[in-house]
């Protein structure tokens, strides 16, 4: 016991030396063509790691005081640690006509009235201007490295927050983008931990306390769980493992999961202490009477979590790594460290309120509960076939929750600031002048932006519709195909100063002759977003022709992640059904009882996808974790209750006799750990994710359900079934 309690406190040393993983983009496909060309996107076009401040009033601008006002806020913001610079309207570049042969790159800072200039500029309007005129918006480009980049992006945020709070009204300045979206949801990561973990504690609390009518009881066995935490992260450390922010969560299955074995070998010691046996006596026949099945259902758990491993996205694998050491921990602890507690303490109390279990499970008949069953099973049916995959991105959080409010509120009053990109190169690049390439640029931002998630479209081509607004504004006529071509060629080859350079370069780049297109799109209203990847697509092989195209940007690799995520649904099922089925049959060593212990882990599965998909709400990413993992959890009670009836009928008794006997000496513990996995998931209730809001509910409905086939079904199974095989 001192050398596993040793083993534990060492272990638990290692948190101190556990790293939050400080590259945020970890958590994405590690070979996903979006990442790479947004990778490219930011390296070639300076658009790389930004903050989108909007600025609001709740009158129309001010079209005389905002430029003093962008340029002072620009400057306060740029001396902000980590901001490398700021955009606005005004550094914007425009087309300036000296004469129809002469030109030059201007930025909308030089107009005589930039606002008024920049409500006539194509790009500025639709995406540096609200689109009722009542506000505007920065964009803060942050000068971080890769190897600091969590790190430096938080100070960046917690700069830009103070400088926010320090502003005077009337304008509210609102932090926006992805990395903003990010930054937010790992604190609430961080902050559903302690929401989650604690009322868990002290709800299991009471439930063990009431069931064993002894607080002292409960609590040595939830502290042991506690010491399988810190051991599963401590190993993590000393491991050198980088934890993902959202993989904290873990902490609170880990609690669930390492109560399971404890409570069975508790209830054991406790039913031959009343027994009148000694203690030391007590914990030695409850850990020869526990010990093999415990093992066996440590393993099909981990197995469960195992599946995870062929997930391409690295919190999952790093989820279910951590949860099948914490199962691993929970075993070793179990047995090592609570027996010694339970022979200190001498817990003896009686069972409390689920002492009548083992007689409520047996007041049926058989024939009604096959009945229902059927029934059932054929109402869920229609549901089970149907049941559609659903996209949920980028609904992460529940509808009332302010993260989700304030996306909403700014789709609807900026069309969303959510933007793809394509990046354009000629396959001809002596082309890029021609009249037809710059009709077929103009044809395609007009069909782009006619899509339906699609509220605005910005083209380098919009730069000439600037040039050729000024040129008619100040010749009377448009410009010839011939003087445009030599805006273009003059784009391509003029040394430009700095300022217009930069301004220039958002959108062409002129060494690599690379134009990028970008489209603002609505984002919260994920069930029409696939349709719309599908349309994205159809342009880039509608371009292909003319151009080499690289579609990219966040949406996209948001929606790239889940869609990886949802086709691996089936997969990880798959696998954790073969690994637990294969555990299963060498932990019965019997076909037959191995068949029928089948029938009550499959149903709970069954029933409530089934209803699921009757409910119309869909199998989303957030129940990725679902099917593998109830799999690998609900059969800990098949394994404990076969075992236990194994162990009766070798004893002698008769079939119906035996069946009695392991209700008695099982019912209760089992409905103990199903308690205890109802209240572990549905702590998840508690978080503000909506994937773990949804994960909690089907993992709440399997665990009521499976409890009732183990106690109720699999006893009627045995009967009917083994009693006819033992006939012929």
């Amino acid at each position: 016991m001192l050398a596993a309690l040793a083993l534990h406190l060492c272990a638990g040393l290692g948190i101190v030396k556990l790293e939050l993983t400080q590259e945020l983009r970890d958590r994405f496909l590690p070979d996903d063509p979006a990442v790479a060309s947004l990778e490219r996107e930011e390296e070639l076009f300076g658009v790389g790691e930004t903050v989108v401040v909007l600025v609001e009033s709740p009158t129309e601008l001010d079209a005389r005081a905002l430029p003093r006002q962008l340029r002072t806020w620009s400057r306060e913001l740029a001396a902000l640690q980590g901001v490398n610079g700021v955009t606005t309207l005004l550094d914007l570049p425009t087309i300036a006509w000296d004469s129809p042969s002469s030109w030059r790159i201007t930025t909308l800072a030089d107009s005589d009235h930039p606002v008024e200039a920049a409500y006539r500029h194509p790009i500025a309007r639709t995406s540096f201007l609200r689109r009722d005129r009542r506000g505007a918006l920065l964009v803060l480009s942050l000068d971080v490295g890769a190897d600091t980049r969590a790190g430096a992006q938080a100070t960046v945020m917690g700069e830009l927050e103070k400088w926010i709070e320090a502003r005077p009204e009337p304008y509210t300045f609102t932090p926006a983008g992805s990395l903003p979206f990010q930054m937010a949801a790992i604190d609430v990561a961080h902050r559903d931990v302690a929401v989650i973990v604690a009322p868990l504690a002290t709800l299991v609390l009471v439930i063990l306390s009431l069931s064993f009518r002894s607080f002292r009881c409960a609590a040595v066995i939830v502290a042991v769980s506690a010491l399988n935490i810190s051991g599963t992260f401590g190993l993590a450390g000393l491991l050198g493992w980088q934890i993902s922010h959202f993989s904290l969560v873990v902490a609170a299955v880990i609690l669930t999961v390492g109560l399971l074995d404890g409570i069975h070998l508790t209830y054991g010691y406790c039913r031959l202490r009343r027994q009148d046996l000694s203690a030391d006596a007590a914990i030695a026949s409850a850990m020869w009477e526990v010990f093999p099945p415990c093992l066996w259902t440590s393993l099909t758990t981990m197995a469960g979590f195992c599946a995870l491993q062929w997930s391409s996205l690295p919190q999952i694998r790093q989820f279910g790594a951590l949860a099948a050491v914490g199962t691993a921990w929970a075993l070793l602890s179990s047995f090592t460290i609570l027996p010694f507690l339970l022979n200190r303490f001498d817990p003896r109390g009686s069972l409390g309120l689920v002492s009548g279990v083992s007689r409520l499970t047996r007041l049926h008949r058989p024939r009604s509960v096959l009945a229902i069953t059927l029934v059932a099973l054929a109402l869920t049916a229609p549901g089970l076939a149907g049941l559609d995959i659903r996209a949920d991105f980028p609904r992460l959080f529940g509808d009332r929750h302010p993260i989700t409010e304030k996306l909403e509120r700014i789709e609807e009053d900026w069309g969303g600031i959510a933007a793809v990109s394509f990046l354009l190169r000629l396959r001809e690049p002596h082309r890029l002048g021609d009249p037809e390439v710059i009709e077929r640029l103009t044809d395609f931002a007009r069909l782009l932006g006619q899509r339906e998630l699609v509220t605005s479209v910005t083209s380098p081509v919009e730069l000439l519709a600037v040039g050729a607004n000024s040129f008619r504004g100040a010749f009377g006529r448009n410009p010839t195909a011939e003087e445009m071509r030599a805006v273009i060629e003059g784009l391509r080859s003029a040394d430009l100063p700095p300022a217009q350079a930069k301004a220039l370069g958002t959108w062409i780049h002129r060494e690599q002759e690379l134009l990028r297109v970008v489209a603002r799109v609505r984002m919260m209203q994920p069930e029409r977003f696939p349709a719309f990847v599908r349309d994205l697509h159809g342009f880039e092989d509608g371009l292909d022709d003319l151009f080499e195209v690289r579609l990219t940007g966040w949406p996209l690799v948001y929606k790239n992640m889940e869609r990886a995520l949802l086709g691996e649904i089936l997969q990880s099922f798959v696998l954790a059904f073969s690994a637990v089925g294969v555990l299963l049959l060498l932990a019965v060593r019997s076909l037959r009882l191995w068949l029928i212990a089948l029938v009550p882990n499959l149903i709970p599965l069954w029933l409530v996808l089934g209803a699921l998909g009757l409910s119309g709400a869909g199998f989303s990413s957030g129940l990725l974790l679902a099917p593998g993992v109830a799999l690998g959890l609900v059969v800990d009670d098949t394994i404990h209750f076969v075992l236990a009836l194994r162990d009766e009928l070798s004893s002698g008794s008769g079939l119906d006799d035996a069946i009695s006997r392991t209700l008695e000496r099982s019912g209760v513990p089992l409905s103990i750990t199903s308690a205890m996995l109802v209240a572990g998931f549905g702590a998840l209730l508690l978080s503000a994710f909506r994937g773990n809001q949804i994960l909690a509910v089907v993992m709440i409905a399997v665990a009521v359900v499976a409890w009732l086939a183990d106690l109720v079904l699999l006893p009627v199974l045995l009967g009917v079934l083994e009693r006819r095989g033992t006939r012929q």
